[in-house]
């Protein structure tokens, strides 16, 4: 080794140069790929907060609008004062508003189902706490185990074709285009039309509201569903500030 000493003493600042440059890149695309990844999950966390600044304020109105309706149904006489006019306006309006607010709630899950599908759901809390409230709903309607009751039963594929009919495409206040669901007026026209669909779709729902009135008919699952309204309110109009809604929201 006499003869090579010399040139591998002298070799070995090379070599260790060389090492480091070697690390140092590999570090630095090390240092590139993560900020590159962390650069994809920024923006797909900013995209979730758009949707949900969106669609935040139609979802929980559309919630509360049906527990509220849920418990006038529950606590209150809302069908009892006309179920016994079955062809009266009044009667008519109050069947065909409840069936409306469960349409339209539906509508609006469907519409954020659409929207969020191809972006990765948040692993922080208030998504997963959001996404259980909107599964929760959802199994309180379609359970045929827990509820020994077909009333208001609606399977999960139905939820969605109830969603899906009553979604519309319209304007903004500033003319760009934006998904919503169909108002009442147009709803009722709708399911009245013989050569439409709706009303195919929308007649048991239209039965289940008159087997309810006066009776002890389907309310097990309707008090269920509006305590898991109550909860999905809760999350998308959070205490203590309550802006959207009332705070005193009462469970029937």
């Amino acid at each position: 080794m006499g003869l090579w000493a010399p040139a591998i003493v002298a070799g070995i600042p090379g070599l260790l140069a060389l090492v480091v440059a070697l690390l140092t890149g590999r570090s630095q695309r090390r240092n590139a790929a993560d900020i590159e990844k962390l650069r994809r999950t920024l923006d797909e966390e900013s995209k979730q907060r758009a949707l949900v600044q969106r669609y935040q304020e139609p979802l929980a109105r559309a919630a509360y609008d049906l527990q509220s309706r849920l418990w006038n149904i529950l606590r209150g006489p809302f069908l009892e004062t006309h179920v016994h006019e079955p062809e009266g306006r009044g009667w008519l309006y109050a069947r065909d508003s409840t069936v409306w607010l469960f349409a339209q709630y539906f509508g609006w899950v469907e519409i954020v189902r659409r929207e969020i599908q191809f972006l990765p759901i948040g692993e922080h809390d208030q998504s997963r706490r959001l996404q259980s409230a909107l599964g929760k709903v959802s199994y309180v309607c379609s359970t045929d185990r827990e509820i020994n009751d077909g009333t208001f039963l609606i399977f999960g594929a139905e939820q969605r074709a109830l969603g899906e009919l009553i979604i519309v495409e319209g304007h903004d206040a500033e003319g760009r285009t934006r998904t919503s669901c169909m108002g009442f007026a147009a709803f009722r026209a709708a399911v009245e039309d013989p050569d439409g669909q709706l009303g195919l779709w929308f007649t048991k729902l239209q039965e289940d509201t008159a087997k309810t009135a006066g009776k002890n008919v389907g309310r097990e699952r309707l008090r269920l569903l509006q305590h898991a309204l109550v909860d999905l309110v809760d999350i998308l109009d959070p205490a203590p500030a309550h802006v959207r809604f009332p705070s005193d929201r009462g469970r029937a």
